[in-house]
């Protein structure tokens, strides 16, 4: 799926792990629409019910913690996608 997309979308797919218990594709901001059609009007995946969305808030306000993560504040939005067809 994520060779898939990447060959489809190049530079919008941003990240993934396909291989993790809870696999996931990351998709740079403005392509959201764009992947989300596909991967909804695709005959082989009908993504076609959202199941879940949630907001991740990555703040860190503490100094001390902040210096052991390799990463800035941001948030992330995550969307649990499934086929009610295909059963994926």
């Amino acid at each position: 799926m994520l060779d898939r997309l990447k060959k489809k979308f190049g530079d919008k797919i941003t990240g993934g792990n396909t291989a993790n218990i809870d696999p996931w594709i990351e998709i740079a901001p403005a392509a959201l629409p764009e992947v989300c059609r596909y991967l909804r009007d695709e005959k082989d995946l009908l993504f076609n019910y959202l199941n879940c969305i949630s907001g991740i808030d990555y703040f860190e306000g503490d100094p001390k913690k902040a210096a052991k993560v390799d990463w800035k504040p941001h948030t992330e939005v995550v969307y649990h996608l499934w086929s009610l067809v295909h059963k994926h």
